[in-house]
């Protein structure tokens, strides 16, 4: 255990000295969090939305307004989207005759994105698509004529094998498939023709696809085929939204009651222990996990509070803290104030080692906006008193906020942002403050 030592420090009023403790930390490599909306494109609507990031964090894949809705048969007016650090947001453009894309999913490199496009030939179907730098976007068809409609959901790590549903005909099924540029479109091997099917999620290394048969999760691969995981329990008998991790080793979804159509509760499903529920907080009806890290060790989605159906709040969650809601993890721990104005809303996504996630919520505008947060590795501390930058808290930062100090409810004036040690986010600078500077305080180091 490391040993902790303790020092006085004195904090100045206009009343006199108060004398307190202050802990000393030993000082360890710091990592920045970080929170970003993700901007939208020109035209349409100020709304874009995010679907997937890629496995290391650096792309993401969703879809945005770029023009105005028509009545009819005219453009819904949103385009897939592709989003990186160095180039902004990207429009994708749509399949020849129709605009209207969107995209759900993106390669390890952030090279290939797939989803789905209006067709051409028919404005109420829609066609996977694939999408790359070099051939732009492709129609990957259906399973045996130019009669149908399709969706890609998910693309392997090397952006080769892609998977989704698709039906033959307007009446017809839906049901799961795998597509290679070697074999084009295909039932997946075993699975029966009815009752419908969707292949919602890939392994990195696409051997394991998971999705639904009716309301029954299933995991497949080319060695064992089609293997049915059964219902959750005996109340939760239905499954839905299924993801896999990147390993192929855990999957996760939610569950609903027979006879009703409402998820009510989020599973974990591993091999060696079978079904795990999330725990249901207080607050929500519903937990809904959305996708999951690449050890499956990390989860993400959100949860609906039961008093306010229309109200959603992101989670993560891992076995060490259980489930956290990404809005408090993001102040309170990350001491990210800017995030306080926004309303996160929905998780989508989280890279291969969790520590990326994206979503999509309301912005401190009022727009609907796709975001990013990265959060610092697990062994990184966040020095939120360390106001000057150079790795350790000290008197040297704590000079200026002193003098900038208010109490409860009381903005200091004229006073500069980087002096102002508002360290729990509430907007005034108090006792509150200084007792996580305390807690922080390490000294000249």
């Amino acid at each position: 255990m490391i040993s902790l030592s303790c020092r006085l420090a004195w904090l100045t009023k206009t009343s006199g000295y108060i004398w307190l403790p202050v802990l000393m930390v030993p000082s360890i490599t710091l990592a920045e969090p970080t929170f970003e909306g993700l901007g939208d494109l020109p035209g349409g609507f100020c709304d874009s939305r995010a679907w997937a990031i890629s496995e290391d964090g650096v792309a993401v894949a969703g879809m945005s307004w770029s023009e105005a809705p028509e009545r009819d048969d005219g453009p819904l007016g949103f385009e897939a989207i592709r989003w990186a650090q160095d180039t902004g947001i990207q429009g994708l453009g749509g399949l020849p005759g129709r605009s209207d894309s969107w995209a759900l999913d993106i390669a390890s490199r952030g090279d290939v994105v797939v989803g789905g496009a209006r067709w051409a030939n028919n404005v109420s179907e829609a066609r996977a698509f694939r999408w790359t730098d070099v051939e732009g976007m492709v129609d990957l068809g259906v399973f045996s004529s130019d009669v149908g409609s399709s969706i890609a959901r998910a693309v392997s790590s090397d952006g080769n094998t892609i998977v989704g549903r698709a039906r033959g005909g307007i009446a017809g099924v839906n049901q799961a498939f795998r597509w290679t540029a070697a074999t084009g479109m295909q039932l997946l091997t075993g699975m029966p023709s009815s009752p419908a099917s969707v292949a919602s999620d890939i392994s990195a290394d696409g051997r394991v696809i998971v999705g639904c048969l009716g309301n029954e999760a299933y995991r497949w691969t080319e060695a064992l085929r089609l293997e049915l995981i059964g219902p959750v329990d005996a109340v939760f008998a239905k499954a839905r939204e299924v993801s896999v991790s990147g390993d192929g080793s855990t999957i996760v979804g939610s569950a609903f009651e027979a006879g009703t159509t409402e998820p009510r509760i989020g599973f974990r499903w591993t091999t060696a222990q079978g079904f795990v529920l999330l725990p249901l907080p207080s607050f929500a009806r519903e937990v809904n996990p959305q996708a999951v890290s690449y050890d499956g060790s990390v989860v993400v989605g959100y949860t609906v509070d039961g008093n306010d159906h229309n109200r959603v709040r992101p989670f993560i969650w891992d076995d060490a803290t259980g489930i956290r809601n990404i809005k408090d993890v993001l102040i309170q721990e990350y001491g990210l104030c800017e995030v306080a104005a926004w309303s996160l809303g929905f998780v989508r996504d989280v890279s291969a080692d969790g520590r990326s996630i994206v979503g999509t919520g309301v912005n401190p505008d009022g727009n609907g906006e796709a975001w990013l947060a990265r959060l610092p590795g697990p062994n990184a501390a966040i020095l939120f008193g360390d106001l000057d930058g150079d790795g350790n808290v000290d008197l040297d930062d704590f000079s200026e906020p002193n003098a900038c100090l208010r109490g409860p409810e009381a903005a200091p004036q004229g006073c500069p942002p980087e002096a102002f040690a508002d360290l729990d986010c509430d907007d005034d600078q108090d006792l509150a403050d200084f007792a996580r500077f305390q807690v922080e305080f390490t000294g000249g180091t």
